[in-house]
């Protein structure tokens, strides 16, 4: 990893609003970050990807990076990325926000052969509900789960923690290269 991924530019970054962050507005990322920022720059650099998961200071986080569109010219675009932390606790189907008798559809599709597709748009909970039907199967039924996404969200490749003696879980990072 050489140098030049070193901009001129200051950071910016836009918080979510929550407690104590009550707007959309970006903000300077303080100097305090400057190493760390510093990093992330050449990773971005180094890869060809726009969606990816990185390791950093113990933390696994989903990269999504774009490019703005600009008034002046293609070459005035600015480069963004958002970094989301992913979760390390398993989401368990009971716990969804969902209605008994959806859930008690899920539980049922895992007595039969067959593939279960989730769709939805960007945030709607296609992860978390599959990864939940996925726990939910392998932690009662047992059997080998074999997961294919672009990153991979949860880490659970090996024996299924919630029941290693009946199931297995085999995960594969989709790649474009």
């Amino acid at each position: 990893i050489d140098d030049e991924a070193t901009i001129d530019e200051p950071s910016r970054y836009n918080p979510t609003p929550g407690p104590g962050v009550d707007t959309y507005h970006n903000k300077i990322v303080p100097d305090i970050y400057h190493t760390d920022i510093h990093h992330l720059r050449k990773v971005l650099k180094n890869s060809k990807k726009n969606d990816f998961a990185i390791f950093w200071n113990g933390v696994r986080m989903r990269v999504c990076r774009f490019f703005t569109t600009s008034r002046e010219s293609a070459e005035k675009s600015e480069q963004w990325c958002v970094l989301r932390r992913f979760p390390t606790r398993l989401p368990d189907l009971d716990k969804l926000k969902l209605k008994e008798s959806d859930i008690a559809v899920i539980r049922r599709q895992g007595r039969r052969q067959g593939l279960i597709v989730i769709c939805g748009g960007t945030g709607a909970g296609k992860t978390t509900t599959g990864i939940a039907t996925f726990r939910y199967f392998l932690g009662n039924i047992g059997g080998v789960g074999y997961m294919v996404e672009d990153p991979s969200e949860y880490i659970m490749q090996g024996p299924f923690d919630d029941n290693p003696e009946i199931s297995f879980v085999l995960q594969r990072e989709v790649s474009e290269e």
